[in-house]
This record gives C-alpha cells, structure tokens and sequence, in this order.
C-alpha cells in the first residue's frame, strides 16, 4: 500500500531549532461511482495551476463486502468493492471478441497540464525487471490485442480489444498496471522522452488532427501543447499517480459475448485477487478546466503557396442534454463539409471549389468536428468570414422543416460515427450505465426531436452559438487585414532537436543563440568568465513580515561566509573545502553534506552565478520553449549538468535577462520540492547588472519569500 503524500518541506540547519517556530519556518521555508462529469463552459479568466490536494485521514480502510447491482436498460451487471473499484460486465456486441477497459476518474483538468497524459503513458508502458512484470502494452500484444488510450480533461480511458478467451488475462495486466505503477525517475524521464518522441512524430505527419486534440485540452496551438509535455517533472507524474489513480477513482469494464452474471463473477473474483488496497482519501483541490477558446490560430510558413486550414468545431459530451441538438444544428451547418448552410456562404464567395475532409477527434468526452481543405491565405481568410455568417444566421433565420429533417439524419449518422472506435462505444456505453436512468441518451433524444419537429430551436441555437470554435492554419502568412491572429509554431523552438533524439552536444549548441545576447546584456562574457562569487548585505521577509538580515561572502564551488540576524541573535555559517559548520553564540556544531549542498546550491543558481558558469563551459544549456508568460515573451531553457536535478531558467526575449529560475530540490528526507525564483530590479554593480530583488515560491505557493539586497558587488578573479 502505497503511503499518503505529503508536501514536502525544508529542515532547518541544526541551531535554528532554538528560535521560535514561527520564524523557523519563514527562514527556511516549506516548501461512491457517479457518472463522469461534463466539462464546464468557456472561461476567458486564465486558470491557476491547481494546488496541491490535502490529505485526509481516511474514515476506514477495512475490506468491505463488493455489493452488486444491475442496470435493465443496458443490460449491465455493476459491481462496487469495498477497495473503491467499480467493476461493469456488459453484454457483447461481437462474436470472439472482448473489448476491456479502465476508467479513472481524473483528467488533464486535475493536473498541470501534460501531467494526465504522461500519468496515463506511465500506467500502459512502464514494467518492472524485478519481478519481471511486462508493460501494460506489451502484455496486451502477446495477448493478440491492441490497446488505446485517451485522455481528456475529466478523465483516462484505457482500452484493450482482444480475443474473447484473453480477456481475464487482461483485466488482470490493467489491474496489477494501476496497482503498480512505475515510480522510479529514471523510467517515468525516459517513458516522458519516447512520448514526446511519438506525440512529436504524429504531429509533424498530421498536424491539423494534433492541433484539434491540444485545443480541445486547452492549449493554443500544437506549440504550447508539446511545450507542456516537454515541462512536466517526473515528480509531478508520480503525484498524479499516487493521488488520482487510486482504486475509489477506477471502474474496470468488460464487454465480452459470453453469460453476463458468469462474466461479472469472473470479473469480480479478479478484482479481489488483485489485492489493490483502497488508499486515504484525498481532498484533492477542485478541478481547473482549461476550455478550448475561439479564434484563428496560424503556424505560418516561408512561401506563398497553399495551406492547411481545419474548423475545429466541438460538440458536447453525450452527458449533456445539449449534445443532440448541437448534431442537428451542426449538420445543418456544415452537413460535414458537403453541404448546408456553410457551403452557401462559400459559393456566394466564389469559393465553392472547396472541398473538405471530415474527421471527429476525440479527448476522452470532448468530442470535436474536423473540417479542413487547402486554400490559400486568402481564401482561409474568407473561410472564416463565411463560416463565421453561417453560424450567425442560424440565429437570424432558424432552421427549416427541410433542414431539421436532414440534420436529424445526418446527426444520426454522425452519432455513429464519433462512437465509431471501440474505445469510444464503451465509454459510451459505461456512461450510460453510470448516468441516472430518467437521463435520455443521444439517440432518444434525437428521437424525442424527430417527433417534436426541432424542439424549441431558439433555445438551442443560443446554447450551439455560446461553443467555443476555431480555425486552425498551418503554413502560408496571415493576411494584413484579418486582425486577432494567434501565431504558433508547430513545435517548440529547440524543442525539435529533442523530439528527434539529437545528441547532448547539438541541444547545447542550439542554446547559444539565446544564451550569448545575455551573457552580453549581463555584462559580457570575459567579465562573467571572471566572476566565481559575490559580496552581499541583504534583507528577508515572509508574509510582509522581516525575518532575517544577512551579510554574505560566497565563492565558487565551495566557499561561503554568511552571518544572519535574528531576533538579535547571530547564526555564523562557514563553509569551507575541508569542513562546514554552524554557530550561535558560543555552539558550533557541524554541518551534514545534505545541508552543505543546499547552501550552496541557493548562491549557485543565482543569475550572475549560472551566467558566469556557462561562460566558462562548466554548465551547458538546452532550449524547451519560446512562450507568452503574463504578457512578456519568455525563452525557457533546461540545464545540462552543474550539479543541479532540474534547473530552468527563463530569459525575457526582450532585455535578455534571467527573470525566472525554477529548480527541483532534493531534501534530507528523500522527498522533492518545486523551488521557483523571480529576480527583478536589475541595477549596475561592479560592471555588472544584478538583480536587487527576489521572491522565492516553494511548491506553487505554499512558502513565498522576498529577498531584497541593499549591496551586491562580484567577486573575481584575475585575468
């Protein structure tokens, strides 16, 4: 059983513990089955990140009997065990052939984003040499089936479809999978690479379909989706695992040809034998959604020739009441790209000539209509301005008796072929189980429209309008006169060369075109090259409250001199090559190696002190990402080495200088907190320019600290 999570926090050095606890922390810092929800509507607010979730003693965790219940309308037995699992054997739909499938409770809404995802890559693909466990995926193939998996923002599907005889086999791989997970960093850091690897290569082959799934996530544009992907820390993923992926969060379905009661016995007896232990109960933070926003979004290219141009048109989940109507009122739109009221505007356009290839994309619920067709910048331009009239008009001028009683066929159709996958036909069919019996489903409301003549139209075209919707281009330039362009790159900037494997050595070079415009704006590179340390007097506060004065020597590697004030007391730190100690008054005790690095660790991740390494080769970096961070343009680059778990810096495209630093620490108890570091006030000092100001958030906000330097000078050495 896998212990709660806590967040971690910072030991003091050893004389801290006489001053007040309160000081004490400030100076060293701390760092039952329901149906799937829908995802809320658009928001225009940007969304925090979500805390961290807070544990709860849990109430019991003794084994309590399964208790079995049956659904008449879909034929399904459904089974709640004491551990938290829900299990659901369904009736088959094919002869020989069984379709299994894990459901858990919690998406890329519960997460940073790109968490989820690599959470879900981490379940499927990780296997254990110890006990000689195969991955999820592996085990699946021997099995003669294939396996799928989605993730949406309220959810993680994954589907195995396999020969009727294997599918206890495989209801037991998924069940050991989720009970144990891969937590060694090593695996989840090279499964996270061979992901992005893949998400990288399906993007570059079919772009229009990458950029429909990350905006359905809420990312603008294939860019920032693999940026995410590229940002996450492998601690992050062991958290979502430990905290999400728990049995009360899973239901284990099985869709098979065989008796039903026998095959929810079978199930049942597996579940048990599994021996996956309910966790705590976890008070998780409530979900951040991330809707997909409207717009045009344009990866340009050099060239005047023809580009890509997709509508991205969602539809609400079968969930939700509105869903049938949003089909209706989206065949008469578009009638899939062959016709309705769309392809009239166009041909009043003169761009009749287009045509379209359809296709729905799916991220676990959210399900998106894909209508693309090449074109010139131009004519990409008038496609929207078109498209844009037509779903005005809907409102204008309702459908017709004709037009209802098309789209009433066609979304029939349409129903059919977004549930077309077998992935998608039982998470259908397990949200009907799970839905209250009175809600009707997409085809029943269909039906109730049919005899209805349309329902109260009004109503629903106002609801279709309020969805969000968007026009992706890949290649060509923008015109001049279309205004509110989003403007993304297929790839991160430097992202590539990690996407294809290139070598350490070729992801340092592409980071010198960022790094030397800052190494110049610092000062330049033979004065860094020159600088191993500093001279500083500076000021902490927490809460708006002082806590500590300090006066500071530091040089590099190992050197340190510090003297701190608080509450009249005086702590003297000494670090040395041979040894490092701490005093108050009159007490001298030493320092562990876990502490002594720590120290040394906070003035080696200093701006000008990671400037001055990389100017004499002793630290090399790697570009992630060129992005929008509250409204500056930033450069996220990833260190090689120096000594650092995970160090980023973020450089301001603008003024080249470092204004962020996030690192990953390890602390004495094993445990690892997120530290992020805002340098600002940049001034002149000793033919430099440094930072004056600093405010250190530890894990998203839990601690937060102002340092404030009234003198910094660099130490150097001679030339």
């Amino acid at each position: 059983m896998k212990s709660p999570s806590r967040r971690p926090t910072f030991a003091p050095s050893s004389l801290l513990v006489a001053l007040p606890l309160c000081l004490l922390g400030a100076c060293a810092g701390s760092p039952t089955s329901s149906p799937p929800p829908s995802r809320p509507q658009p928001q225009t607010a940007p969304v925090a990140p979500p805390a961290q979730p807070v544990v709860t003693t849990a109430p019991d965790l003794a084994p309590v009997p399964p208790t079995a219940t049956a659904n008449a309308s879909t034929g399904a037995l459904l089974t709640n065990h004491g551990n938290g699992v829900t299990a659901i054997a369904l009736p088959g739909q094919r002869e020989g052939q069984s379709v299994v499938q894990v459901f858990v409770r919690a998406g890329a809404d519960e997460a940073r984003p790109g968490v989820a995802e690599l959470a879900a890559e981490t379940l499927v693909a990780s296997s254990d040499a110890s006990s000689g466990r195969r991955s999820l995926r592996q085990r699946v193939g021997e099995l003669g089936g294939t396996l799928d998996v989605d993730v949406g923002p309220t959810g993680i599907w994954i589907t195995a479809r396999t020969p009727a005889r294997s599918w206890q086999d495989v209801a037991t791989a998924m069940l050991a999978a989720m009970r144990d997970p891969a937590e060694s960093r090593p695996q989840i850091e090279r499964l996270r690479d061979e992901y992005l690897d893949a998400r990288g290569r399906e993007i570059w082959s079919a772009p229009e379909a990458g950029a429909a799934r990350a905006m359905m996530l809420g990312d603008a544009g294939t860019s920032a989706y693999v940026a995410n992907l590229l940002d996450r820390d492998a601690s992050e993923v062991r958290q979502f695992l430990a905290v999400q992926c728990v049995p009360a969060r899973t239901i284990l379905s099985v869709e098979t040809d065989a008796d039903t009661a026998a095959v929810q016995r079978a199930l049942d007896a597996l579940v048990t034998a599994a021996n996956w232990r309910g966790s705590p109960v976890q008070a998780a933070a409530p979900a951040q959604p991330r809707p997909q926003r409207s717009g045009i979004y344009w990866a340009p290219s050099d060239g005047n020739g023809l580009a890509s141009a997709s509508l991205v048109i969602p539809v609400p989940d079968a969930a939700d009441p509105r869903s049938a109507d949003a089909l209706v009122l989206l065949a008469c739109l578009t009638l899939d790209g062959i016709g309705g009221r769309l392809e009239r505007r166009l041909r009043e356009r003169g761009l009749g000539h287009l045509q379209f290839r359809s296709q729905w994309q799916h991220a676990g619920l959210c399900s998106s209509l894909v209508l693309t067709t090449r074109c010139t910048p131009t004519e990409a331009k008038v496609l929207w301005q078109a498209y844009d009239e037509a779903r005005q008009s809907l409102r204008a001028t309702p459908p017709n008796a004709s037009e209802l009683e098309l789209g009433l066929r066609r979304a029939t159709l349409a129903t059919r072929l977004r549930n077309a996958s077998d992935a998608a036909r039982l998470r259908e069919r397990v949200g009907a189980v799970l839905r209250p019996a009175t809600d009707p489903s997409v085809e029943q409301r269909l039906g109730e429209l049919a005899r209805s003549g349309g329902g109260d139209a009004r109503t629903a075209i106002d609801a279709f309008l309020d969805l969000p919707t968007a026009m992706v281009v890949f290649g060509g330039q923008p015109p001049e006169t279309l205004t509110a362009v989003t403007q993304f790159e297929l790839l991160p900037p430097g992202a590539l060369a990690k996407l294809v494997g290139a070598p350490v050595q070729a992801q340092a070079a592409a980071a010198f075109p960022w790094l030397a415009p800052s190494l110049e704006a610092i000062g330049g590179a033979e004065l860094l090259r020159r600088t191993i340390g500093c001279r500083a007097t500076l000021a902490r506060r927490v809460g708006g409250v002082a806590a500590t004065s300090e006066t500071l020597e530091y040089r590099a590697p190992d050197q340190l001199s510090r003297r701190r004030e608080i509450l009249g007391s005086t702590i003297a730190t000494d670090l040395t090559a041979k040894g490092a100690s701490e005093a108050l008054e009159a007490t001298r005790v030493s320092l562990d190696s876990v502490e002594t690095r720590r120290i040394l660790r906070e003035q080696a991740r200093h701006p000008i002190s990671l400037l001055a390494a990389y100017a004499r080769g002793e630290i090399q970096f790697r570009p992630i990402a060129q992005r929008d961070i509250g409204g500056r343009e930033v450069l996220v680059l990833e260190a090689l080495g120096g000594g650092f778990e995970r160090l980023r810096i973020h450089v301001d495209a603008t003024s080249r200088l470092v204004r962020v630093v996030e690192v990953w620490e390890t602390l004495e108890s094993g445990l690892r907190a997120h530290v992020q570091e805002s340098w600002s006030d940049y001034r002149s000092a000793g033919g430099l320019r440094a930072p004056f100001r600093c405010v250190t958030e530890i894990d998203d906000g839990s601690s937060r600290t102002e340092t404030v330097y009234s003198s910094w000078e660099p130490l150097s050495r001679g030339p």
